[in-house]
């Protein structure tokens, strides 16, 4: 364990700070909200729930890890640049929070009989459905999906893996009924824009 802590301190050290300031903002934010808008569209009514789909939403954290890990261990310039990136999301991401507070509409689960609808009781318990817009779950998840598909330097399955799982994730969210299309739409647009303006600074400071 100390091996690894030596070999991967800088990893560590900003994985802890970029999801710590994320929780901080997100509390922090909480304390100033009042009220919340239901940002459900009718379109979100007629996609049903998919317990099976709370597999791909639950995996968000450790997946995160192990594919900014992966990218640490590739190029570490890139990882100090995606792990700025993904402070500049969640500090947007929180404005739109306190700016417009969001919470979506789910069914009730009041009890599970296997363990997927034990997974999905544990989340809806634990987490939630308010500050919704833009997801943070599709946004950081989006975010290792540019950084690893388009390098080319990145092992092929690996991209492969990322750019299949990443976008499972954002379809989960909506699925379990986590979030609103919309949310996953704010996702799209605030990740891209955030990963392409960077991208240009990179290049500016590399030329």
């Amino acid at each position: 364990m100390k091996k690894f802590y030596r070999e991967n301190k800088d990893y560590i050290l900003n994985m802890l700070l970029v999801f710590g300031i994320n929780a901080f903002l997100y509390f922090i934010v909480k304390q100033f909200i009042s009220g919340y808008h239901l940002i459900t569209l009718s379109i979100d009514d007629k996609i049903p729930l998919i317990p099976f789909f709370i597999i791909f939403y639950s995996i968000w954290y450790p997946y995160l890890f192990v594919v900014f890990y992966f990218i640490y261990k590739k190029d570490k310039d890139k990882f100090k640049s995606l792990i700025k990136k993904s402070i500049v999301c969640a500090v947007i991401a929180d404005l739109c929070f306190i700016i417009y507070p969001t919470m979506v509409t789910r069914p009730e689960v009041n009890g599970y009989n296997s363990l997927i609808s034990l997974m999905l009781y544990i989340t809806y318990m634990t987490d939630i459905p308010v500050n919704c817009f833009p997801s943070l779950h599709c946004t950081f998840a989006l975010l290792v999906m540019y950084a690893v598909t388009f390098d080319k330097n990145m092992n092929k399955v690996f991209r492969i893996l990322v750019g299949i799982i990443s976008p499972l994730i954002c379809l989960s969210t909506v699925l379990v009924k986590q979030h609103s299309i919309i949310d996953v739409v704010g996702a799209i647009v605030l990740s891209y824009i955030v990963y392409v303006d960077f991208k240009k600074e990179d290049r500016r400071k590399i030329c």
